[in-house]
């Protein structure tokens, strides 16, 4: 409650104003309007003024007339509890932080753009389902959520929100639109080569698509890196080329066609002693120096699931091995510079390692249990000796 105070009056033509309150805070007061001077002229006034309202303290004043001193009422117990609606801060909640600002925001996938505090862009490749975002608040003590793992879809705009929570509990809410770039059609090629600014392309592929050697010899003069990717009637992506025209070498006409399948699945699987595996066949012997192949293995591997990927050698019937790898929203990414055949299978070394270790504990433990009781036998039979 603000009023006027009409016995302050000032004798040089100032008001004096009160603010009366029954809770402590920050308030601010704003005043405008008219006022005449001496020449009964019009000015207007106006302003505002910021008054921060601490509890009273309790004072003890001692009765006009004091009787003796050992009769003095020095009570200064004084509930303040006594209306419901007061809100009053322990010193505790009035020193919790109300910084709910972001320091940092990143992406696994792309450079994140921001258009204001509070509002941030994202575009993605094509060939990217899932991202990862991570927000760092300035303070240590405020709490994110909405970060983490999101989905993306083709063609559209995702809107992820992530909330920055302070230790007093003021949120601040952060929106990231996310875009997933459309592929391109593989007869865009060329052009888009020559006049995108992109360093990286998509293009969408059909199972009978080939890279002619003009074409990568665009993709190698650009020095762009081109993802062909190819999707099936559900619009998920099974499988991405990846040409980095920085590191072509040779250049043949390239099938870009890959079949889930193998004609010599018998003696792969053979080999693997039977192990569940997904096989893949390409149609070139060789391709580009630098070429990797993404594969969508989420229907038999967990993301974060520890792989093998394999390539068959058809002279030697042996598995040499390409390399290992984690399996990262549904897919796993390798190199395919040589070879056709290859086999995808679990990587189940850290389990045996485990089972090793697991297989050791047993008779260590006994072994030191046993040493134990032979030490006490010892101290005992030593005492009694001693005794005696």
């Amino acid at each position: 409650e603000v009023g006027y105070n009409p016995n302050a009056v000032d004798t040089g033509g100032s008001r004096s104003w009160q603010l009366n309150t029954s809770s402590p805070g920050t308030y601010t007061v704003y005043l405008s309007g008219d006022v005449s001077g001496s020449n009964d002229s019009w000015t207007n006034v106006g302003g505002s003024v910021t008054v921060t309202v601490s509890q009273r303290p309790v004072v003890v004043t001692p009765p006009s007339n004091p009787t003796p001193s050992n009769n003095i009422n020095t009570n200064t117990n004084t509930n303040t509890n006594n209306n419901p609606n007061n809100n009053t801060q322990t010193p505790a909640e009035q020193e919790k932080s109300k910084n709910n600002k972001l320091k940092e925001l990143t992406s696994d996938y792309g450079k994140i753009t921001k258009v204001d505090d509070n509002n941030y862009t994202l575009e993605v490749p094509s060939s990217i389902d899932e991202i990862t975002l991570k927000a760092t608040p300035e303070d240590t003590k405020a709490t994110v959520t909405g970060d983490g793992k999101h989905k993306v879809a083709i063609g559209s705009t995702s809107t992820i929100e992530i909330i920055i929570t302070s230790e007093s509990g003021e949120q601040n809410k952060i929106v990231i639109s996310v875009t997933k770039k459309d592929s391109y059609s593989l007869e865009d090629l060329d052009t888009l080569l020559s006049t995108s600014t992109d360093k990286e392309l998509s293009f969408k592929i059909t199972t009978d698509s080939k890279i002619t050697i003009p074409q990568l010899n665009s993709i190698k003069n650009s020095g762009k890196k081109v993802s062909l990717d190819y999707y099936d009637s559900n619009n998920q992506m099974l499988y991405s080329w990846i040409i980095d025209g920085t590191k072509i070498d040779n250049i043949e006409e390239m099938s870009t066609k890959v079949s889930f399948k193998s004609k010599y699945e018998k003696e792969i699987r053979e080999l693997l002693n039977g192990k569940e595996s997904v096989l893949l066949t390409l149609n070139n012997e060789n391709y580009p120096k630098g070429t990797r192949l993404r594969v969508y293995v989420g229907d038999n591997y967990k993301d974060n699931a520890k792989v093998k990927i394999y390539c068959y050698n058809k002279e030697t019937n042996k598995l040499e091995l390409v390399t290992s790898d984690k399996v990262k929203g549904g897919y796993v990414e390798f190199d395919v510079s040589k070879g056709s055949y290859f086999a995808i299978t679990k990587d189940d070394s850290e389990e045996k390692k485990q089972e090793e270790k697991s297989s050791y504990i047993g008779p260590i433990i006994f072994l030191g249990f046993s040493l134990l009781v032979f030490i006490i036998a010892i101290v005992v039979y030593k005492k009694k000796t001693k005794n005696k």
